[in-house]
């Protein structure tokens, strides 16, 4: 009897035991100071979250926390797939498994969606696809996406493949403008650094059509420009 007892006082413990481990708990952390470690299988932040001393005062405490709600800053590297990352971001697919890793930047509502780049402060580069299905695909300079941003339109490539520089609505494959008034000329230039034949060559219809061909040699050794029928490079 002592025995059946005891079996059933061990069972109980168990039974207690195996409630007490699996029960779900939420904490509120609101205090810096100790900070809380361990494993979490979720984690969620009301208004934002520093990794780091993100504001480079040395310490890190709530000013490195971004105004904005819901953001996350960091100070160092980011790891997605590695713990070792060679950049600010770094991707890597670990698993062998010929994925192909893309950088996906997407919006619910219609605007501009891109990259956009600093050099030392200053406005750099900007790649910024515009808004709605055809808008285009932006190259900017002196393009920021923040204060003191901005920046001019150097190129841009339409969803049907027309290459606009100069124009933001290229009406044919590759459309060179310049709309502004400064009576600067425009000009196409093509250069090779040894000996060899330059110029621009036609198609139609997958046929060779014609050629502009400057051939090897200068002026004063006697090279002549080339009008070709049924030409193709």
């Amino acid at each position: 009897m002592k025995n059946l007892r005891t079996i059933f006082s061990t069972v109980a413990i168990v039974l207690f035991s195996s409630t007490f481990c699996f029960a779900q708990e939420d904490i509120t952390i609101t205090t810096y100071y100790p900070s809380p470690s361990g494993n979490y299988n979720n984690l969620f932040v009301t208004n934002g979250e520093a990794i780091g001393d993100t504001s480079g005062d040395g310490r890190v405490n709530a000013t490195d926390l971004s105004p904005i709600a819901g953001s996350l800053t960091a100070s160092g590297r980011i790891g997605i797939g590695t713990n070792a990352p060679v950049a600010r971001l770094d991707i890597l697919d670990s698993t062998n498994a010929n994925n192909n890793e893309k950088l996906a930047i997407r919006r619910r509502g219609v605007g501009d969606v891109g990259l956009s780049f600093q050099q030392n402060g200053v406005a750099a580069f900007g790649l910024v696809h515009r808004a709605g299905v055809d808008g285009g695909l932006s190259f900017l300079n002196n393009y920021w996406e923040g204060p003191g941003g901005g920046g001019t339109e150097i190129m841009r490539i339409l969803g049907g493949g027309n290459v606009g520089i100069g124009t933001s609505n290229p009406t044919v494959r590759l459309d060179v403008r310049d709309d502004t008034t400064n009576n600067r000329n425009i000009k196409l230039a093509l250069k090779r650094t040894n000996s060899g034949d330059v110029g621009v060559s036609f198609q139609q219809n997958g046929q060779a059509a014609f050629g502009i061909i400057h051939r090897a040699g200068t002026v004063a050794t006697g090279s002549d420009l080339a009008f070709v029928h049924d030409y193709w490079e």
